[in-house]
């Protein structure tokens, strides 16, 4: 092979490659638009659920706090970033907390079932309390324990089950015990 074959076999060589790794680059500009578009997607879908969206890792820190939350608990997403979840609990539940996310972090499960609903009692920012439908997830991220709870404002249905027990109990009109509550207490 002469120099002319030599050097056109080079040129060829080169232009493969540089196609080999522009192509590569391309491809990984392509990923890293995907992931960011699926982060985009991820927070669009929290800030318009209609629940509250919390997530916290294996400390009981909080890493995300929807808008939703933000209208259930009065707290802004900064306020309550980088704290401990247990802020939003009632005093009396605040202590024993870390020791449930430790114990479902270690596998020793928790009192209560992923993906199942519960009742449970929260703090405002204001110091009052509400009723509350709580569902908690555990997931992994790199190794890391993370766990997500979806919670629900329950106040207005609580109220209407109170008043609907009132009114089976009692007579409209006079607002003493009715028949029903009589023949309850034989």
């Amino acid at each position: 092979m002469d120099n002319s074959g030599q050097m056109a076999a080079f040129t060829l060589f080169v232009i493969i490659m540089m196609t080999m790794i522009l192509r590569q680059e391309h491809f990984r500009l392509l990923a890293e638009k995907r992931a960011a578009n699926e982060g985009l997607k991820m927070r669009s879908i929290l800030n318009t659920a209609m629940d509250g969206v919390i997530t916290i890792d294996q400390y009981g820190t909080i890493e995300q706090f929807n808008p939703a939350a933000t209208h259930i608990f009065g707290f802004a997403e900064a306020e309550v970033i980088g704290q401990n979840v247990s802020m939003l609990m009632p005093p009396a539940m605040q202590a024993q907390h870390d020791g449930h996310i430790q114990n479902a972090v270690q596998g020793g499960g928790s009192r209560r079932r992923p993906g199942v609903s519960v009742e449970q009692v929260a703090c405002r920012k204001d110091g009052s309390l509400l009723p509350i439908g709580i569902t908690l997830g555990r997931f992994e991220i790199e190794g890391e324990v993370k766990f997500v709870s979806i919670i629900r404002d329950i106040s207005d249905r609580v109220a209407t089950e109170k008043e609907l027990r009132r009114l089976a109990l009692t007579d409209p009109l006079t607002g003493l015990a009715n028949r029903n509550q009589f023949n309850n207490r034989l």
